[in-house]
C-alpha cells in the first residue's frame, strides 16, 4: 500500500492517496472508534477497536483475526508491538500485537469511563476520566495519583501537557509528577504531540503550535474552521478534523496548509484517522 491516509467513518474505512487526496479504496463495513497501524514488512495490518471488541485486521486480504470482546472506552500504544485498552469497567488490558493479538496482562484500576489513555511508560498509564479528571495509575505498584483538572492532555517526551478548563497548559514531569512549567493561552479543546519539543493545540477556529521548552508559540495555522481534533500522521503531516467532517492537512515542516478533502462525506461522522505505508 502506498503512503495513504485511513479515515474511519461509521460504516467503513476510506483510504485516500496522500498525493492526489483522491479516494483510493474502501474496506468492508465496520464501526471503529480507534485505529492503530501495525509495522509489518510484508503485510498491511491494523489493530481496529470499536466499543465492543478489538481485532487485528489484514488490509490486503480484508479479513479479521485474533478478535477479543470487551466494552472499550480508550486505548493507546505502549510500543511498536504492544497496545493497552481501558474497559468501561476500569479494567486495563495489555495486548501483544504480533505474531497474533494476545492478551498478556489485566489490571483492575480506578480508570472508570476513561476517555483518553496515555502510556507514560510500560507500567504507568494516565487516563482522562469523565468530568475532566486525569488519573495516573501504576500497574506494578497498584497505586493511583490524581492530577489537576484538565480538559485534554498529551505526552511530549517525559512531559505531560494538561489543557486546563479555564486556560493555560500545565506541564508535568512524568518522573516526579510535579509541575515544571506552563504555557499561557486561552482554553484549548485538544492537544496533539508533534515531536519531543513541540505540541499543537486547537480551540474551534485556531490551531497553535507551541515549544514546550520555552512556552513560546511557534506558529498559528491560518484558514482553520471548526476544528474538532488533531492527529499527527507520519512525522511530517498534521491532520485536523472539522466539525463538518472535512479533513485538512498541514505540513509540520513549514506549517503550510496542504489541502482539504472529504466534502462529499460531510454527512458521516469521522471517528479516527491514521497513516499507513
Amino acid at each position: 500500500m502506498a503512503q495513504s491516509l485511513l479515515v474511519c467513518y461509521p460504516s467503513t474505512i476510506r483510504i485516500f492517496d496522500l498525493i492526489t487526496l483522491e479516494l483510493d479504496s474502501e474496506l468492508p463495513p465496520c464501526d471503529i472508534a480507534f485505529i492503530h497501524p501495525v509495522h509489518h514488512e510484508e503485510k498491511s495490518l491494523l489493530v481496529v477497536i470499536d466499543k465492543r471488541r478489538l481485532a487485528l485486521y489484514n488490509c490486503d486480504s480484508q479479513t479479521y483475526s485474533s478478535q477479543y470482546t470487551k466494552n472499550i472506552s480508550a486505548s493507546c500504544c505502549i510500543d511498536a508491538n504492544r497496545i493497552a485498552v481501558c474497559g468501561t469497567d476500569g479494567e486495563l488490558l495489555i495486548f501483544e500485537i504480533l505474531p497474533k493479538l494476545q492478551k498478556t496482562a489485566a489490571y483492575r484500576t480506578t480508570l472508570l469511563q476513561c476517555t483518553v489513555l496515555i502510556s507514560a511508560s510500560e507500567n504507568v498509564f494516565v487516563g482522562l476520566l469523565q468530568g475532566n479528571k486525569p488519573v495516573v495509575y501504576n500497574v506494578r505498584e497498584g497505586t493511583t495519583k490524581r492530577l489537576s483538572v484538565a480538559k485534554t492532555m498529551c505526552l511530549v517526551g517525559t512531559t505531560l501537557a494538561l489543557g486546563l478548563p479555564l486556560g493555560n497548559i500545565d506541564l508535568i514531569c512524568v518522573r516526579t509528577w510535579n509541575k515544571i512549567g506552563f504555557i499561557e493561552t486561552l482554553p484549548v479543546s485538544g492537544l496533539c504531540t508533534i515531536n519531543s519539543d513541540t505540541i499543537a493545540s486547537h480551540a474551534s477556529d485556531d490551531i497553535m503550535i507551541w515549544n514546550v521548552r520555552t512556552g513560546e508559540c511557534i506558529s498559528v495555522l491560518e484558514g482553520c474552521s471548526w476544528v474538532r481534533s488533531l492527529t499527527l500522521v507520519y512525522s511530517d503531516l498534521l491532520v485536523s478534523l472539522r466539525s463538518d467532517n472535512e479533513v485538512d492537512l498541514w505540513s509540520t515542516e513549514t506549517w503550510h496548509w496542504l489541502g482539504t478533502f472529504g466534502e462529499e462525506y460531510r454527512n458521516a461522522q469521522v471517528s479516527a484517522v491514521c497513516g499507513m505505508k
